[in-house]
């Protein structure tokens, strides 16, 4: 029973590496993609730059008033 039991989280562990390895190399081929695109259209890569700046402070600054008003209500 407890040989079995190592035997598959053995099993499990690998298969969560394997996974951690196969999306780090997914995520550094998408980076060296992006960087090269950035590299052939500088200005759509700053417009696309500033417009994921401004979406994620918005988000950001939205969020952070609903929870300071909603601990000023209590």
């Amino acid at each position: 029973m407890a040989t079995a039991l190592r035997e598959t989280t053995r099993e499990v562990v690998r298969d969560a590496r394997q996974a951690v390895a196969d999306a780090r190399d997914v995520a550094q081929h998408a980076a060296e993609r992006l960087e090269l695109e950035a590299r052939r259209r500088p200005v759509a890569a700053a417009g696309v730059a500033t417009a994921a700046g401004f979406i994620a402070g918005s988000v950001l600054a939205f969020g952070l008033g609903w929870f300071a008003a909603r601990r000023i209500a209590r």
